[in-house]
């Protein structure tokens, strides 16, 4: 039950975030980013549930979903010549867990948005 709220919530993510792409890639991207971090943090035993056998498809399916998002703004991006890394989705998603696992708190906000300002330094060409 747990994994079919969260892969409507990642729908509805994504459908926000598909309306999103006409406008810059990067903050196209942070705004992805900060969706998927609240996201995470309101299923904390997400990972663990993925793990179980019976949930491995529902779970790969919806990481396929993550992956098609983040590859649709990279791809944006590249057209745009916004890239300043080429790094494949898998890549900048395994990035973005880094704001997975922070404490709830005054300072989370603070150190997700640190989080996702390196994130986006170092995947997009924020001068063009």
């Amino acid at each position: 039950m747990v994994l079919d709220v969260y892969r409507e919530d990642v729908e509805e993510i994504g459908d926000a975030i598909s309306r999103m792409l006409t406008r810059d890639p990067a903050n196209t991207f942070r705004a992805w980013g900060q969706e998927l971090a609240v996201l995470m943090s309101r299923h904390p035993r997400l990972g663990a549930i993925c793990e179980a056998p019976s949930a491995r498809t529902a779970a790969n399916e919806t990481y396929l979903a993550l992956v098609g998002i983040t590859r649709g703004i990279l791809e944006l991006a590249s057209r745009r010549n916004h890239l300043s890394e080429k790094l494949s989705a898998e890549d900048v998603l395994m990035l973005l867990s880094a704001t997975w696992g922070l404490e709830s708190g005054d300072k989370r906000k603070e150190e997700e948005a640190s989080v996702l300002q390196v994130i986006v330094e170092l995947v997009f060409d924020v001068s063009a």
